[in-house]
């Protein structure tokens, strides 16, 4: 939207905008294939949000796009893996900071087709874009 503040980054390099910073710690996918869906693969990221804004935080609702801008939304469903991880929130409220994951699962086409992390925001009139850069296999969780 043309009204929204933006701003953009790269894994490793935090992002701040209008009091809401994201920092992509990590990002790969998984070492284990999805046996029921093999054209299918999971991206695991690592990441910290923060929120000096006046307003709550969602990832979840933070999406992977594509160059074709494609758009994957995070994965909240029960995952078999899910233990070894540390979910994301459903909210960063004003004042904090977390770092956990976030979990999508993407054509095998799209993990290498320059990905990108969105946070966009009505509330906070913004968005973040975080370029993850090529994919490499994260160790089993």
């Amino acid at each position: 939207p043309e009204a929204y503040n933006y701003a953009s980054g790269s894994l490793g390099y935090p992002v701040l905008l209008n009091g809401v910073g994201i920092e992509v710690l990590q990002a790969g996918l998984l070492s284990e294939e999805d046996p029921s869906n093999p054209n299918y693969v999971h991206i695991v990221l690592t990441l910290t949000v923060t929120n000096e804004s006046s307003d709550v935080v969602v990832p979840p609702g933070m999406t992977l796009v594509d160059n074709h801008n494609n758009i994957y939304v995070s994965w909240q469903e029960p995952l078999p893996y899910e233990a070894q991880l540390s979910m994301m929130p459903l909210s960063v409220n004003t004042g904090e900071g977390v770092t956990g994951n976030l979990v999508y699962i993407v054509p095998n086409s799209a993990a290498q087709d320059n990905l990108r992390l969105r946070w966009e925001s009505d509330t906070h009139q913004s968005r973040i874009d975080v370029f993850l850069g090529p994919l490499g296999q994260r160790a089993t969780p």
